[in-house]
């Protein structure tokens, strides 16, 4: 049996949950929860919501929403009660992760018949998606995949020899010049099952879980080594 959590905090404290087991599908509401243990609807319309993602300032929600047929990336503004789509290819998008400055987020992205592979797109859904990586292999993101300086992402890739490796992918440009991906380079490549890269908030820290010890554990290594 797998249980997972789905929640995110912001900088004030609040949390954000959703109730339910882990699988998606289901439809469900999002609440609040304070530091008292109280909590209130944050979004009471039932859907099918996965992978809370704060942005930075803590107006916004990006989250992915599937209808049984395809899962996409929203972004929510709950003080004006607007659900905005982001994505409207490949047939699942998942994972959002918001850069620091807010203006874009990164996420995986499955084309039919293919792999998880990474994207990214405006947070306020102008332009299209760009593609942030091709393989063959399932790549994904997760929350804190992105360091404060957006130049670089930390994602999970599948590999046949040693079930998952994290690995990083630079990110070169800006918004006026315009982005363009870099080489993926691997960053922790061990026989162990390495997943769930994050950030620490200066950017100078990447803390992973491995089952190095036998069991899952969680670790950190200096960026960039």
């Amino acid at each position: 049996v797998y249980g997972g959590a789905q929640f995110s905090f912001s900088d004030a404290g609040n949390l954000v949950y959703v109730t339910g087991s882990s699988g998606g599908g289901q439809n469900i509401s999002i609440y609040w929860m304070d530091r008292e243990g109280k909590f209130t609807p944050l979004r009471e319309t039932p859907g099918a919501y996965n992978d809370l993602a704060f942005s930075p300032d803590g107006k916004r929600l990006a989250l992915d929403i599937g209808d049984g047929k395809r899962t996409d990336i929203w972004v929510y503004e709950w003080e004006r009660d607007i659900l905005t789509q982001l994505t409207f290819a490949g047939d699942t998008n998942r994972s959002p992760v918001w850069t620091s400055d807010g203006r874009r987020i990164a996420y995986s992205s499955q084309e039919k018949g293919g792999a998880f592979n990474l994207w990214w797109i405006r947070s306020d859904g102008a332009g299209d998606a760009q593609r942030l990586s091709e393989s063959m292999s399932r790549q994904l993101t997760y929350p804190g995949s992105l360091p404060p300086n957006g130049k670089v992402l930390a994602f999970t890739q599948a590999n046949p020899s040693t079930n998952w490796d994290i690995l990083t992918l630079p990110i070169e440009g800006d918004e006026k010049s315009g982005w363009k991906p870099g080489e993926p380079k691997p960053f922790v490549n061990s026989a162990s099952i390495d997943v769930w890269p994050a950030f620490s908030p200066d950017g100078r820290w990447l803390a992973y879980q491995s089952n190095e010890s036998g069991s899952g554990e969680v670790y950190v290594r200096p960026f960039p080594g």
